[in-house]
């Protein structure tokens, strides 16, 4: 078991720099003498049309980062994911503009490999269970998600 990943993510119009992304999961022992850290990230899930601007990527909440070998030795470095679903077909809320995600109905947890995971996801609660994805975080998410 792991405790961080770290993803490098390209500077938006600069794709020679790289900002790292430290992405958490602490399980249930607490981090620093605080919470429990479960962030937030985009997966990499396949590409389809019915998510909108989503565009294949959908939020999740890292709760385990882990590493596994197969029978050949191969080490295989994969997380366990609570995807989210896009609500209104991935179609940005008119009246403020952001995007709207929700639980699903019956929760699930995904096996993935770290490689879909493409970066932290900026989401805030605003009611039991539903979220709004700040799309207006940074340039590089206002440019994918506009």
């Amino acid at each position: 078991m792991f405790t961080c990943l770290q993803v490098p993510i390209p500077i938006f119009q600069r794709p020679e720099v790289y900002e790292v992304h430290n992405i958490r999961c602490t399980g249930n022992p607490a981090f620093r003498k605080g919470k429990i850290r479960k962030d937030w990230v985009w997966v990499s899930v396949a590409s389809s049309e019915e998510w909108g601007v989503f565009r294949g990527r959908l939020p999740g909440r890292v709760e385990a980062l882990f590493k596994l070998r197969d029978s050949g030795g191969r080490a295989h470095r994969l997380c366990i994911v609570e995807l989210l679903e896009a609500k209104d077909r991935g179609i940005a809320d008119s009246s403020h503009g952001l995007l709207k995600v929700c639980r699903r109905r019956r929760k699930r947890m995904w096996v993935v490999n770290i490689r879909s995971i493409l970066g932290m996801a900026h989401l805030f609660e605003v009611e039991t269970g539903n979220w709004l994805v700040n799309t207006r975080i940074d340039l590089r998410t206002w440019d994918e998600f506009s």
